[in-house]
């Protein structure tokens, strides 16, 4: 599910691939309930969020979609709805009416909670971001030969809708292949041939206590190949791995997936297996590089000129807020790990006066209001932002979530294409 809310905030420009989030240490507390990651982490770039599998970077990416986006997005990749496959007996899955929805619905099923799906209906989503947007009525049969070597159509391609931009399906096609190379599925790894992919590990319903199993889980994994121009999606779920210790997809899935392709390419006279097939020195192959992190310097309390001198001697890029000639906050803190085009932002007037109460709470999600709606947020918060720019919030620092005082400056970064 992930990669489709990935998807699905780049398709409304709530965020570039270039963008990083805040893991917030493993943990996100909504509504005093906790989203946990299986290994904590700080910033990232949304590209590692999606590699590593981060809870927290994925309710955050789907609560700046908000519900109506996120349902509609659910409803366009086919869920809550038979595909319409030539099969008796399918089975819709279970996507909540809106109103239904409680305050972290959104959230949740951002990261693959509160909702139910086939693998038919998962695949077939999957198969929109490899074929450039397009959500296809999934067939069983293409055609067939008779006995005397007439060859039958029996279905063409039928498109059901356009769910994202092409530019945007490959750009996450391109994302999802580091799972491979960096991610959590190692284990499909095949020389020569680039592939993107996305684990799944799913806890199931105990049917005496009717909550989450601590023991029984579905491993799944999807991949399509190759990445510029996918011929194949590969759908593969292992109902309860036995061994306990590889029952995550990656483990338990994610080499399958690798068989069944190499398998596919291996067959003589399968044309599908030459378009698998890429050249190893192919000028199209794609490169993954490590990110590259930096640690940010102690700015505050330094001129403009020294704060300058400071961040370009720890290659950190730099913005300033405000016009004065003093550093009085940074953010994030001394010592926190940037990605390498993350700016840390200098801020140089004094934002709050004495006397304010500094307790903490827990910054609200801006993206997508107006200014006027996320200045009247913050206020019930007892927070103050500091535009850059005009129109409709596109990001925001602290991102939504995030424990912060009323000490503490909120940047909102404004898209000025945007009415007010």
């Amino acid at each position: 599910m992930k990669v489709l809310t990935l998807a699905s905030a780049l398709n409304e420009k709530l965020y570039s691939a270039d963008d990083s989030i805040d893991g917030n240490g493993g943990k996100l507390e909504i509504f005093k309930q906790t989203i946990k990651d299986h290994t904590p982490r700080g910033m990232m770039s949304m590209s590692e969020a999606l590699w590593y599998s981060s809870n927290v970077a994925f309710a955050k990416i789907a609560d700046s979609l908000g519900e109506k986006r996120m349902y509609q997005y659910c409803r366009d990749y086919g869920f809550g709805s038979p595909t319409g496959v030539q099969l008796s007996g399918e089975e819709k899955g279970a996507l909540k009416p809106l109103d239904k929805w409680s305050g972290r619905t959104a959230l949740t099923i951002g990261f693959g909670h509160e909702i139910n799906t086939t693998l038919l209906q998962m695949a077939t989503a999957y198969c929109a971001v490899a074929n450039g947007g397009y959500l296809l009525k999934p067939q069983i049969v293409r055609r067939y030969s008779t006995d005397k070597g007439k060859t039958v159509e029996v279905s063409r391609k039928e498109v059901i809708r356009s769910v994202l931009a092409p530019e945007v399906a490959l750009q996450v096609r391109r994302m999802m292949a580091g799972v491979i190379t960096e991610g959590t599925a190692k284990k499909a790894l095949i020389e020569s041939v680039p592939i993107a992919g996305k684990t799944g590990t799913s806890l199931k319903i105990d049917p005496i206590t009717k909550r989450y199993s601590n023991s029984k889980q579905w491993a799944s994994f999807i991949a399509m190949a190759p990445i510029e121009k996918p011929a194949i999606v590969v759908a593969i779920v292992v109902d309860e791995p036995a061994n306990a210790a590889l029952s995550n997809g990656g483990d338990a899935a994610a080499p399958a997936v690798a068989e069944v392709i190499k398998k596919i390419i291996a067959t003589p006279n399968l044309s599908i297996g030459e378009g698998i097939m890429t050249p190893k020195n192919d000028k199209d192959s794609i490169q993954f590089a490590r990110v590259k992190r930096l640690k940010y310097p102690q700015v505050i309390g330094s001129t403009r000129r020294e704060a300058i001198r400071l961040c370009k001697t720890s290659g950190v890029p730099y913005e300033f807020v405000g016009d004065g000639e003093f550093v009085t906050h940074q953010s994030p803190d001394v010592g926190a790990e940037v990605i390498e085009k993350t700016p840390i932002l200098l801020y140089t007037d004094k934002l709050i006066g004495k006397g304010v109460n500094e307790k903490n709470t827990v910054m609200p999600n801006c993206v997508g209001r107006t200014m006027k709606d996320a200045i009247n947020a913050l206020s019930i918060k007892g927070l103050k932002p500091v535009f850059v720019g005009y129109g409709k919030v596109s990001r925001q620092r602290p991102s939504a979530g995030r424990v912060v005082t009323a000490l503490e400056p909120c940047t909102l970064y404004c898209n000025i294409r945007d009415e007010l």
